[in-house]
């Protein structure tokens, strides 16, 4: 997949620039290393060298900006998903629906009844 081709699609839903390059920093991020804002903002400032090809100062990207940028993604989902639906069928020659979903901020609880 092609960073200017999502990067085009962010652009039709009106993102700004240097939002969709965080965008395209924090979409690749999770693909690699999937981890909460918090963890991911770590990794980009101590393990990865991400940030500076993406051109993006890693000391300015923190949880806060990546969560902004987390809600953004999520309003301009339809978009992204059509897009990415689109390009796999194309690539793979599918017919099968793909949703994709994002796991790493939920918290499961459950009780365990077990009868004795």
């Amino acid at each position: 997949m092609r960073l200017n081709q999502l990067a085009h699609v962010l652009r039709k839903g009106r993102v700004c620039s240097e939002d969709i390059e965080l965008s395209l920093m924090h979409i690749i991020s999770r693909a690699v290393y999937p981890a909460s804002e918090h963890a991911t903002s770590q990794w980009l400032q101590d393990n990865t060298a991400l940030c500076e090809l993406m051109g993006i100062e890693a000391l300015s990207v923190n949880e806060y900006k990546l969560y902004r940028i987390s809600r953004l993604l999520y309003e301009h989902r339809d978009g992204i998903e059509h897009y990415l639906s689109h390009k796999t069928s194309e690539l793979f020659d599918l017919h099968d629906k793909i949703i994709l979903y994002d796991l790493t901020n939920l918290i499961l609880k459950g009780a365990n009844n077990t009868a004795k």
